[in-house]
């Protein structure tokens, strides 16, 4: 391709199925490619050589199923990476190494089931990650460990009923989690310790029954908590001591038939319920 100068290409809603080696070579300015919407399903070691400067690859909506370690090897600018909606079920060890400066990673609506130590290693300015309606029923403990950057997790509408401890190890700038539409049915005490500057936790759309004392020990800066739409059936009254900056609560569609008195104290700047 003969256009050296050329910044943005638009390749989206074709019927694009085979990318040929090295099509894009002589790109070398190129920031933004957009090859989402088509038939693509493999993707050749060598496709993206030498487009140091992309910052924006678009690939969703494809029929990906497979992710080869040196797919990204070369994209070292890259920031944004969208491979929603295509057929990925695994992600392997160490896939997205290399890409530093990546910011946002979206992998939602694909079919993991797993989420393993090790494949999101090298990300360390990751700030936005969508995992959110896959098949994901397990996560490895400390997986987002690498994650230090993270500020914003999508994991709803996925498989998940249990969460282990050290599951959000490292994650000390996570700002919002959704976890909502899972099917977790029980949280351990101390599952979301380390999150200190969490605001948003989205954990409506569950088989929550009962909810523990010291679940949100730590969330001190906690402004909004979803929690409609459970099977929560009595409040304890040590549940929400710890969050002095909550501002909004859903309990809608639970089985609450008892408040202890109480509850609510130390909520001081709960404006919403």
């Amino acid at each position: 391709m003969g256009f050296k100068n050329l910044k943005t290409l638009y390749l989206g809603a074709n019927n694009i199925s085979t990318i040929k080696h090295g099509i894009f070579m002589g790109l070398k300015n190129l920031k933004s490619l957009d090859l989402q919407s088509n038939n693509i399903a493999t993707i050749k070691e060598g496709t993206f050589t030498k487009l140091s400067n992309l910052t924006t690859l678009y690939l969703q909506n494809n029929k990906i199923s497979r992710i080869e370690k040196v797919m990204f090897q070369d994209l070292h600018s890259l920031q944004y990476l969208y491979l929603g909606a295509n057929n990925i079920s695994t992600i392997k060890h160490g896939i997205f190494m290399g890409l530093k400066n990546l910011k946002t990673l979206n992998l939602g609506a694909n079919s993991i089931s797993t989420i393993k130590h090790g494949i999101f290693m090298g990300l360390k300015n990751l700030k936005t990650m969508y995992l959110q309606d896959n098949k994901i029923s397990r996560i490895e403990e400390v997986v987002f460990q690498d994650l230090r950057s993270l500020q914003d997790l999508y994991l709803g509408a996925n498989n998940i009923s249990t969460i282990k401890h050290g599951v959000f190890m490292g994650l000390k700038n996570l700002k919002s989690l959704d976890l909502n539409g899972n099917n977790i049915s029980t949280m351990k005490q101390g599952i979301f310790n380390g999150l200190s500057n969490l605001t948003t936790l989205d954990l409506g759309h569950n088989n929550i029954a009962t909810i523990k004392e010291g679940t949100f020990t730590k969330l001190s800066n906690l402004t909004t908590l979803y929690l409609q739409e459970n099977k929560i059936s009595s409040i304890e009254e040590e549940m929400f001591q710890d969050l002095h900056s909550l501002q909004y609560l859903n309990l809608d569609g639970n089985k609450i038939s008892t408040m202890k008195q109480g509850i609510f104290n130390g909520l001081s700047k709960l404006t919403t319920m």
